[in-house]
């Protein structure tokens, strides 16, 4: 009798066996026109032509065919905030008037453990219809906003690295904790959380203007102390940010520095943006292992030293292949350090077309009843003016800060 445990996907694959980055990409990439992957446990168990594997199974194993379609192992995100799912597309001129509009509006309501619960259902399963299954991802300053995160995410068996924002000056006070704060409720989810199924905790100072010398130190101690968690942060993303650092660290060489003088670069440190990055500042990431995700929420192009350009939402390494060895790369995605074990005890079913890269998680439907709850519960109950969905208004959270509830419609 067949194990139930045990099915077959066939069609078109692309997987990888080596980085494409770093060897030519016609040994990097395999690609099976016809191709087999068999599960079992909700874990790869083989992959090949399916001429050469089929006939090695048995006659009544599932097999569920893809003729129109592409298995890909799971794409991974390296830097998101789950947080800012309710202002997606909201208009914002700078990074700091976005932060002061828009950002720092809808995280105050991450107070609500059944908001942040809600936020969180709804952000994985985007995550799965668009085929991610792992990310770096930011919480807010709300303890709560990461055990939400962390039970949603334990719940579809999905490998996930998390971590509570830290933020003791320049924001509003509703998001203000204190070094000594941050560090026991992040010391507490490093407990609770890191290492357990397929999860992972990351250190998370939003970045060195909103967390003073003595946050970041204690960021720097509590990674001393737990040298398997990562540490998550923002880099060098605006000039208006560069020019802000300089004001607040005026002993620090650079941007980078200011992490440096703290502990917090390193070879599980991953930073995001990094667009204004010098050259020297790449040198020194990249002696000390330290990850990017490159790319800007800013609307505008910018070109790296040597012409290295920043890429799409994808993370991957610089692009300018002649650079390639000298520079602090992006993040790996064929490294165990982000995708991780294979999970154990989950199921994988028949039925999608999305493979991890060591598990295949299943990829359900965009906007699930607990989607639905998600919107009812970000959809203020006062009237708009605006023909458009109450989500879609950019200035409906403005509420938290100011009397009026709308502002851009």
């Amino acid at each position: 009798m067949t194990d139930p445990r045990r099915f077959a996907l066939r069609g078109a694959a692309l997987s990888f066996d080596d980085d494409p980055f770093a060897v030519p990409t016609a040994a990097a990439l395999r690609h099976e026109a016809d191709a087999a992957v068999v599960i079992r446990d909700g874990c790869i168990e083989a992959f090949g032509p399916a001429a050469r594997l089929l006939p090695t199974l048995p006659d009544d194993l599932p097999v569920t065919r893809y003729d129109n379609a592409l298995i890909l192992p799971g794409f991974i995100d390296a830097h998101v905030h789950y947080a800012q799912l309710p202002i997606v597309a909201a208009f914002g001129k700078s990074l700091l008037d976005r932060l002061e509009h828009y950002t720092f509006v809808v995280e105050q309501r991450f107070a609500d453990p059944a908001f942040a619960a809600a936020t969180a259902e709804a952000f994985l399963d985007e995550c799965l219809r668009q085929g991610v299954t792992t990310a770096a991802v930011y919480g807010t300053v709300h303890p709560q906003s990461v055990t939400a995160f962390f039970a949603a995410a334990q719940g579809r068996g999905l490998r996930m690295i998390a971590g509570k924002v830290w933020m003791d000056r320049n924001a509003p006070p509703a998001l203000l904790d204190t070094a000594q704060s941050a560090c026991d409720d992040s010391k507490a989810a490093i407990e609770r959380r890191h290492g357990r199924g397929r999860l992972a905790y990351a250190v998370t100072p939003r970045c060195a203007p909103t967390s003073s010398p003595e946050q970041l130190a204690a960021a720097g101690a509590l990674l001393a102390a737990h040298p398997d968690v990562y540490l998550q942060t923002h880099l060098a993303e605006t000039q208006d940010e560069l020019a802000w650092v300089r004001r607040l660290y005026p002993e620090a060489v650079d941007y980078l520095d200011v992490y440096a003088r703290h502990g917090l670069v390193g070879r599980r440190s991953v930073f995001g943006h990094g667009i204004h990055l010098p050259e020297d500042g790449w040198q020194r990431l990249h002696a000390r292992r330290g990850r990017r995700a490159p790319t800007s929420n800013n609307p505008r192009r910018r070109t790296f030293p040597h012409g290295t350009p920043s890429g799409g939402r994808a993370v991957g390494r610089a692009r300018h292949r002649r650079r390639r060895r000298h520079h602090a790369v992006d993040v790996r995605h064929h490294e165990r350090g982000l995708q991780g074990r294979p999970p154990r005890g989950f199921r994988a079913q028949p039925g999608a077309g999305l493979l991890a890269g060591h598990a295949r998680c299943g990829a359900g439907a965009a906007w699930t009843a607990a989607s639905a709850r998600w919107r009812r519960a970000t959809t203020p109950t006062s009237s708009c003016s605006t023909s458009r969905p109450r989500r879609s208004c950019p200035g409906a959270f403005r509420s938290a800060s100011r009397s009026r509830t709308c502002c851009r419609c």
